[in-house]
């Protein structure tokens, strides 16, 4: 298992580098095509493709958008292969962002790879068909395809999940659990079906769920710079460089584990040199260090056909302008390592192998965490956010990220909302939750213009805001329901007027009838002036949106 190691870090602690982009005797064109993707490929989305420049040609089984000018994207999931052709006057970047085993639930946590020069990438993973489920009733996703089977989580009615697959006995969809990379199954009788699920390939609890590239094939041309301090045809492959699972792929037949950042460059019928320029990688089970690299022989098929070599230090030179700008992380690349530093890096890491049990005995081990207490779960992680549910004392929760906040950890359950980590009780066999820094905010949020307070934590840009207030109130209904004739209300943010509409009348005491006078907005980030009206009765409140996205 790859893990950072501190007697790693104290060996190199000070000991990287920034390998400049030096361009100067390079065609405008490149210069150029490096600066065109840095801006438009920005904030790409998972399993999307980016033109950035040049001659781009992609294959698929789907009908794609059409490559036009730089920062077109496309979705992946049909994509089979992406070739990159390049000309001194016209050289070709491409940026693409995958999932492949992060967690759904870490939106902010990507893969990329950045193509440039001459490339193929071939993707090996089919198109897996789809279908739409929506619960009849209260709905259990199962460990197994037994009746009995151990729920993973409780749906409510008419909730949506999606079926990937059938199971080999007739009756049991197989189903992504929502909010988790898991899988569970679900009688076929207890849901009804949106799409054709004749479609559906057959899974049983070995089949894993992969995702597109997970498993492909690189090919780039050697000694193809197109002038000095650039680099060779390449692709950068960058994982989140963090604690916790590695990402896994497979390319060119060789197993890959990355918390980094390498680079990879490959020529069939010869060999495929990989890099670690950040982070670690273990490659065929040969550990590579930051600052090192390895090499795979290769056959015409561009698949391996021997074991890798042992990690070696890396030559800055073959390094140098590699366009580390256009990654999603930003990162310096690891001054070349010495032997005696990859020895002492093999000899921290080295651990005695985990027994991995049977099925059987993973069945009767499995990790539970329980509530010490009657507890309340929330929107987001703080007492602030809305009440998602509450669960009673001994309940079984699935905790699958943790973040701090304010000195508090809190964890993301499985079945939704947010909950104080010391409530949580594990039992021996459960690992530490996967801890991360990025925590979605929730899309909606209320404002309350009696006391300019949110109820779903501080307002965040490109929230949905519903803007709330109540007039001073009417002695009668029929006053009630004619208010609204003699004056609508109004809400504006800086002077700018938006549409208000009135909840029905609500008797709160005798003779005394209220109404909600509502708009909704997007928040965009800035500081506002907010007013709520209806004839003499005023409400302001001043508000300082923040840039939204994660936490």
């Amino acid at each position: 298992m790859i893990r950072h190691l501190m007697i790693w870090l104290l060996l190199l602690l000070s000991a990287s580098i920034i390998i400049g982009q030096e361009t100067s005797n390079c065609p405008t064109s490149v210069l150029l095509a490096m600066s065109r993707t840095n801006s438009s490929c920005t904030d790409l989305d998972r399993n999307s493709l980016c033109y950035g420049n040049g001659i781009i040609s992609v294959t698929s089984d789907a009908t794609l958008n059409g490559f036009v000018q730089q920062g077109d994207r496309t979705s992946i999931d049909a994509i089979n292969t992406i070739t990159l052709t390049s000309a001194a006057d016209d050289y070709s970047i491409a940026s693409m962002v995958l999932q492949a085993n992060l967690l759904n639930v870490q939106a902010g946590r990507r893969v990329t790879l950045l193509m440039y020069g001459d490339v193929n990438v071939t993707n090996h993973i089919d198109v897996l068909p789809q279908v739409t489920l929506i619960a009849k009733g209260l709905l259990n996703v199962r460990q197994t395809t037994q009746a009995d089977g151990e729920v993973i989580i409780e749906l409510p009615l008419r909730s949506n999940l999606t079926a990937i697959g059938v199971a080999e006995e007739d009756g049991w969809y197989r189903v992504l659990v929502p909010n988790t990379d898991e899988l569970g199954w679900v009688n076929q009788s207890l849901v009804n079906v949106d799409g054709d699920p004749t479609q559906l390939r057959v899974f049983d609890e070995t089949t894993e769920l992969l995702r597109p590239f997970q498993i492909m094939s690189i090919e780039t041309t050697a000694g193809d710079a197109p002038c000095a301090g650039t680099p060779d045809s390449g692709v950068l492959i960058q994982t989140p460089n963090t604690d916790g699972t590695p990402v896994n792929m497979t390319i060119n037949g060789m197993d890959f584990n990355i918390l980094g950042t390498l680079l990879l460059q490959a020529q069939s019928d010869a060999v495929m040199r990989i890099f670690v320029i950040n982070g670690q990688a273990e490659i065929g089970g040969e550990l590579i260090p930051p600052g090192a690299m390895t090499t795979v022989q290769l056959n015409e098929a561009t698949i391996a056909v021997d074991l890798p070599t042992s990690a070696q230090p890396y030559v800055v030179g073959d390094l140098a302008g590699i366009p580390i700008n256009n990654l999603g992380y930003r990162v310096n690349i690891a001054a070349p390592t010495t032997e005696d530093m990859i020895q002492h890096f093999l000899l921290a890491a080295q651990t005695t192998p985990t027994p991995r049990p049977t099925r059987q005995e993973q069945s009767l081990q499995r990790c539970r965490h329980t509530l010490n207490q009657d507890t309340t779960t929330f929107a987001g992680p703080g007492t602030f956010y809305e009440v998602s549910r509450t669960f009673e004392q001994d309940a079984v929760v699935r905790p699958v990220l943790r973040t701090e906040v304010d000195g508090v950890t809190w964890y993301l359950l499985q079945q939704g909302g947010w909950i104080e980590a010391d409530v949580v009780e594990a039992n021996d066999i459960c690992g530490e939750v996967p801890l991360s820094e990025v925590v979605e905010y929730p899309v909606h949020n209320t404002l309350r213009m009696e006391t300019c307070d949110t109820t779903n934590g501080p307002i965040r840009g490109g929230q949905w805001l519903t803007i709330t207030f109540n007039d001073g109130g009417w002695e009668t209904l029929r006053a009630a329901q004619r208010a609204t004739q003699v004056d609508p209300g109004r809400i504006s943010v800086d002077n700018v007027t938006f549409p208000v509409w009135a909840t029905q009348p609500v008797q709160a005491a005798p003779g005394k009838y209220y109404r909600t006078f509502n708009t909704e907005i997007e928040a965009l980030p800035g500081t506002f002036r907010i007013t709520g009206q209806r004839l003499s009765y005023i409400l302001t409140c001043d508000v300082t949106i923040p840039a939204g996205g994660s936490q």
